[in-house]
């Protein structure tokens, strides 16, 4: 960077290099004073990331409240694992009432589900009064 335009991989790598491929269809902006963003995507990719902001918000939030958990009461800590617990349920009622191409199905059930087993084993870890936290 320093200044300068990131330049693609070596010309001693070929064209079929998957890293090149990767790198020629990057969707970043220019560089400017050595910093560059992507660019906002579009259609499925768009409204995925519309709908899990909230889930990874709460998430990181949570993630970052563990830093300190030992020093929270009980309440507090079932009230944090609430939230996480309604964001789980929120975020998965998001993603099934959304219009996904039959091409994103499989992921977006995935998903789905995965949210709905980080919700058990949530309340699992809940019941079982943090252990291990």
């Amino acid at each position: 960077m320093q200044g300068r335009p990131p330049r693609a991989p070596s010309h001693t790598q070929g064209r079929s290099d998957p890293q090149c491929q990767r790198w020629r269809s990057s969707r970043s902006t220019p560089v400017h004073h050595d910093s560059f963003t992507f660019k906002r995507p579009k259609g499925v990719a768009d409204q995925y990331l519309k709908d899990a902001r909230e889930v990874d918000y709460a998430e990181n939030k949570f993630n970052a409240e563990l830093a300190t958990w030992k020093r929270y009461s009980d309440k507090t800590k079932s009230r944090y694992v609430e939230k996480l617990l309604e964001a789980f349920r929120s975020g998965g009622a998001d993603f099934k009432s959304q219009s996904w191409p039959k091409a994103a199905h499989r992921d977006v059930s995935k998903l789905i589900k995965g949210l709905g087993h980080d919700a058990t084993g949530l309340k699992a870890w809940a019941a079982s009064d943090y252990k291990n936290a």
